[in-house]
């Protein structure tokens, strides 16, 4: 069991040894930290040329991460963090040429690029003795791979010789290489498991999220789990509420997290990394009602209770002093409202923030709000359901307004229910009900057309994300 800690702006090292703290005391084996790729901490000691495009503060960074490694290790957990490749400085092509190719990008033939990977992570492992894995992502990359156009070599190889070069970094070291096939595109993932299969090292295992892609309450569940016996079979799921409000929507979802898990652990799975938050902002521990979406399948894997019920129960009294009959059933009905409001038919429209228009127009979700037409001309891309055609607005408005009334609804039934909970917990679960409803009904005013007011409150609050015209002075909702 690992859990897997967010910093997704600023390396929040306060915030990870918390949670280090608290995967110790339920038992969690391991955590991994996503605070950014290897060249946050290194000095580019092979490569002298990058000694000017150095991370700031990275010495600053590195007293941090090694203040981390110690406390896991004191707290006799593993630790690996994420890692992206190919990435690197902005300037790198311009900084090492040897690397650009004669139509201005990254060169893959470059006998260059496999070094340059291989010492970028041989560098970070010897400084920081601490990590044990370097869990690996080859999307959202500033150099991309599998998507590297007008390159004649096959794209598993491609894949393949990165991965190869991360190997030959951490085989020799002792360390575990976890890779993540990661894609919005399921070719891609593909190509990854074809990779893997000539990969020369054995301290690998393979993590594939409980879901294709990223996480949607309806794509069905991943098959490829399992499909590389070769290695350790790692599933991966979400506890942070990254797609279902990040904790800023109130929401417990732990019958849909053990669903997800049940089948990965059939296909295999023996290890299984739950996220926890979404940086610590938004974090799910500490939550009067997230908190539970992690507590409650880490117990029941671990074994501390035969059944989900049986842990709700535990940790209701625990956190809130009282399990009062219902209260389980009442909050896990947030999570329908949250695929009422985050979703349109089904279709993923957002992380968190509801996008602008400006922002809207570069995503594939755009195209659900022309009405009635069908998806199928649309690329295979896990984030869109292709099979489906587009809602009317009419149904679209429909669907929000019952989002709406089920988030009021949970609000009234609580102040029901929720009588023998400790007073301060009361307060607390309520004041985040009430945010609930509030939040709940915007997408309702916006398809009603009520949306400049909406667009200004949802930017006081921050619901929205502004435009860059927005943040160089022009007015809210302009």
């Amino acid at each position: 069991m690992i859990w897997t800690v967010c910093c997704c702006d600023e390396f929040d090292e306060a915030h990870i040894l918390r949670t280090i703290d608290q995967a110790a005391a339920e038992g969690v084996s391991g955590v991994e930290v996503c605070g950014g790729t290897v060249e946050k901490w290194i000095g580019y000691r092979a490569f002298p040329r990058l000694h000017s495009a150095r991370a700031p503060r990275w010495r600053e960074h590195q007293a941090s991460l090694a203040r981390v490694g110690e406390r896991t290790k004191a707290r006799g957990l593993r630790l690996g963090l994420w890692h992206h490749e190919v990435e690197g400085p902005p300037n790198l092509l311009d900084l090492m040429p040897d690397l650009r190719a004669k139509d201005g990008l990254l060169d893959l033939d470059a006998p260059l690029l496999e070094e340059f990977i291989r010492e970028k992570c041989a560098e970070f492992l010897d400084l920081f003795p601490a990590v044990d894995e370097i869990v690996l992502t080859l999307t959202e990359t500033r150099f991309p791979v599998a998507h590297r156009p007008f390159s004649e070599m096959p794209i598993a190889e491609r894949i393949r010789r990165v991965l190869q070069a991360v190997a030959d970094a951490t085989e020799p070291r002792g360390r575990t290489l976890v890779i993540r096939p990661f894609s919005a595109v399921r070719a891609d993932e593909l190509f990854v498991r074809d990779a893997v299969g000539r990969l020369q090292a054995s301290r690998v295992a393979m993590m594939y999220k409980t879901e294709p892609f990223d996480w949607n309450p309806f794509l069905p569940d991943e098959d490829l789990i399992g499909s590389v016996p070769r290695y350790e079979i790692r599933a991966e799921t979400d506890a942070g509420a990254e797609y279902y409000g990040q904790a800023d929507f109130p929401c417990s979802y732990t019958r849909f997290l053990a669903r997800r898990l049940a089948p990965a652990l059939a296909k295999g799975a023996t290890v299984a990394a739950i996220r926890v938050d979404r940086g610590s902002t938004h974090n799910a521990l500490g939550h009067p009602i997230n908190e539970v979406n992690v507590i409650a399948p880490t117990r029941l894997l671990l074994g501390r209770e035969e059944t989900l019920d049986a842990v709700w129960r535990a940790w209701l009294i625990e956190r809130h002093g009282a399990a009062p009959e219902g209260l389980m059933d009442l909050l896990e009905t947030s999570f329908e409202v949250i695929k009422k409001t985050f979703y349109a038919d089904q279709q993923s429209l957002t992380h968190r923030a509801f996008p602008t228009m400006e922002m809207a127009k570069t995503v594939l979700a755009f195209a659900l709000f022309e009405e009635d037409i069908p998806l199928s001309h649309l690329p295979e891309h896990w984030s869109m359901i292709t099979s489906r055609r587009t809602p009317t607005h009419a149904a679209l408005l429909a669907e929000k307004e019952e989002a709406l009334a089920l988030a009021e609804k949970i609000r009234a039934d609580f102040a029901r229910l929720g009588g023998t909970l400790r007073p301060a917990s009361r307060e607390a679960i309520g004041e985040a009900l009430d945010r609930f409803a509030e939040m709940c009904g915007e997408p309702a005013a916006v398809l009603r057309g009520e949306v400049i007011g909406f667009v200004r409150e949802g930017l006081a609050r921050g619901l929205l994300e502004p435009s860059e015209q927005d943040r160089q002075g022009r007015r809210p909702g302009s």
